[in-house]
């Protein structure tokens, strides 16, 4: 485990933060004008770079198997899946974290993360309980040094 606060940030993929938040927008339904929902995105971003490794977006509250999902599209190549949904653009970023930061939540916290992240040799770093950004100003936010 890495200690809380200590960000000795030198390279691409040394820590990458990982967070969920539900969009401020609902979907509608075209067919009927329902009220589909909230959707969620969730995304790791790395601290090095400050460029997004990968994005999850769903309309379930985020769980084990969206951290699952949006580890998967970090460490993999994105060309595949951005011709996939008709996307032509170029998005290199890539590779396994030396460090994951997280919150407390359920779904960073779980047996299935913690040794997935073992097997591939990935340190969890959670911030201290009380400092997400309902509690502090600062919330999860960081500066790389």
């Amino acid at each position: 485990m890495i200690a809380p606060g200590t960000f000795g940030v030198r390279y691409p993929l040394d820590i990458v933060q990982i967070d969920h938040t539900q969009a401020d927008i609902l979907l509608v339904s075209e067919l009927d004008g329902q009220v589909i929902g909230r959707p969620w995105l969730s995304l790791a971003l790395d601290v090095a770079t400050r460029c997004v490794l990968g994005f999850y977006l769903g309309m379930e509250r985020p769980g084990a198997a969206t951290v699952g999902l949006l580890l998967t599209r970090v460490v993999l190549p994105k060309a595949a899946w951005l011709a996939k949904i008709g996307v032509e653009a170029d998005w290199p970023m890539r590779g396994i974290p030396r460090v994951l930061h997280l919150d407390n939540a359920a779904e960073f916290t779980s047996r299935a993360l913690r040794s997935g992240c073992r097997e591939y040799g990935i340190d969890l770093m959670y911030r201290p309980v009380g400092t997400g950004t309902r509690c502090s100003p600062h919330g999860g936010r960081h500066a790389a040094r």
